[in-house]
């Protein structure tokens, strides 16, 4: 199962050379049905997790899953540093594209490593596909290689 989402991630690509967040949010796939999105509950649903993880102007920012990067885009453009990992290459191409400087890498979110310090990791909308409650469990322990 859930090799198939990974091969419709992987085909989903819908950005422009535009960069928006609404483009930003439908290559990340909140452009339909149940889970459509506009721009203004976004930015109201990225100020209730600025105030619930009680976000500070120099924290910086690790997203699990962070596909194209809509969830981190507005952290990013109030000078966050933000990073993250996806397991589908071209969103995450996507990311780098529309954050530059910022590290995201392509690999399976129980596969990563993080080589520094972010103040705030965390995931929007993806333990969905993890395939077992066991792979979510490993994902929820990593732990950073330093603490540099």
């Amino acid at each position: 199962m859930q090799d198939k989402w990974k091969e419709i991630w992987n085909k989903r690509v819908h950005l422009s050379e535009d960069a928006t967040l609404d483009a930003l949010i439908k290559a990340d796939g909140f452009d339909g049905g149940a889970g459509q999105v506009n721009v203004d509950n976004w930015q109201n649903y990225i100020q209730d997790i600025s105030k619930q993880v009680y976000l500070k102007d120099t924290d910086t920012i690790f997203e699990i899953g962070c596909g194209a990067g809509a969830f981190i885009y507005p952290f990013f453009l109030k000078g966050h540093k933000v990073g993250g990992i996806d397991y589908s290459k071209s969103m995450v191409n996507l990311a780098k594209i529309t954050m530059p400087g910022m590290v995201f890498e392509s690999k399976d979110a129980v596969q990563f490593e993080m080589s520094c310090k972010y103040d705030i990791v965390l995931s929007n909308s993806v333990f969905q596909y993890f395939d077992s409650f066991e792979y979510a469990k490993k994902v929820i322990h990593k732990r950073p290689l330093n603490n540099s």
